[in-house]
């Protein structure tokens, strides 16, 4: 029986060996990366600015998704192999090139993207300088002209220095009805967002406008700023209560009913708390109801809100009222 003698690949050690790290990728992101239109990348450090318990781990951004990068010790030695000629052989005469492989790196840890599991608001608040008290804003800079007009980071600045995507970014600024105004940014308290949000109601029942429909926003501002509120602020609260995830374009916003509801009784909420005593059930309800229009006044309901055990416990375990 005839046999075919086979010696295999030549295989060969380059001498100068190159410093490669290889890269683990899920699932998710090399369909993304394989796909007709691949998303755009960016690798960016956590920052010690960006929250307190950081420890300047790498991160790698999509648009909308981010990466924790984590390196990961193997016990076995992974060969990076590339083609490469082993010498030439006689054939007929003629020296024909023979090929073989040869390994040109090893790596003995690799480097492996996870998910990352961040609270993207928690993450924007703490680097937001914090706005209170409307009588003392940016546009009244009579009271409390040091603390108002302090320069903080940009919005673009504080963008490049967090570990967040692209829309876990917008996703969050929007969340916290976050605001720019002179290169400063600012978020509000949950009690400046009350009192901005009955100005809202007030101006509306003034100007005879139904929330219920699309409102022009400049029919709004003035009011709203009499009352010593910015317009960025107004702006961000209509985009965080718009219908749509986006900007209120053309300047009609078109606030949900859905969005909305939730948002006053979490506002509201967040607002009473602090105050001592604990919280009366009903009288709560009643408050949340009197800041909606009435239309949607029946949908108030506690399930609709997110509480915490540090919320229930100031609530006064006495009253069930509904």
């Amino acid at each position: 029986m005839a046999t075919q003698e086979d010696n295999g690949i030549p295989f060969t050690i380059h001498q100068q060996q190159q410093n490669l790290r290889l890269l683990e990728l899920p699932q998710d992101l090399l369909a993304l990366i394989t796909s007709m239109d691949p998303p755009r990348w960016s690798l960016v450090l956590r920052s010690t600015r960006a929250s307190p318990t950081t420890s300047g781990n790498a991160v790698l951004c999509t648009d909308t998704k981010t990466y924790e990068i984590r390196q990961v010790h193997s016990s076995n030695s992974v060969l990076v192999l590339q083609p490469t000629e082993i010498a030439s052989v006689p054939t007929d005469g003629q020296l024909v090139p023979a090929y073989g492989i040869s390994a040109i790196a090893r790596c003995t840890t690799m480097l492996e993207l996870l998910p990352a599991k961040v609270d993207a608001p928690a993450l924007l608040r703490h680097v937001l300088q914090e706005f209170s008290d409307p009588q003392s804003g940016l546009r009244n800079k009579q009271a409390g002209e040091e603390n108002m007009t302090s320069q903080g980071p940009s919005k673009s600045d504080i963008f490049d220095d967090m570990p967040l995507s692209v829309q876990e970014f917008e996703d969050a600024w929007t969340e916290l009805c976050a605001f720019e105004s002179d290169s400063t940014c600012w978020v509000p308290t949950a009690a400046c967002l009350c009192g901005i949000w009955r100005s809202i109601m007030s101006a509306a029942s003034i100007k005879g406008l139904s929330l219920q429909d699309s409102v022009y926003i400049h029919d709004l501002v003035e009011l709203v700023m009499e009352n010593g509120f910015e317009e960025p602020l107004l702006h961000a609260v209509l985009s965080r209560l718009h219908l749509v995830k986006t900007t209120p374009r053309d300047g009609w916003a078109t606030i949900s009913a859905d969005k909305c509801v939730p948002w006053v009784g979490t506002v509201l909420l967040a607002s009473e708390s602090l105050q001592p005593g604990g919280i009366s059930i009903s009288d709560f309800l009643l408050n949340w109801q009197n800041l909606l229009p009435e239309a949607w006044r029946p949908h108030v309901a506690l399930n609709l809100l997110r509480l915490t055990g540090e919320v229930l416990a100031t609530i006064k375990q006495q009253d069930h009222a509904l």
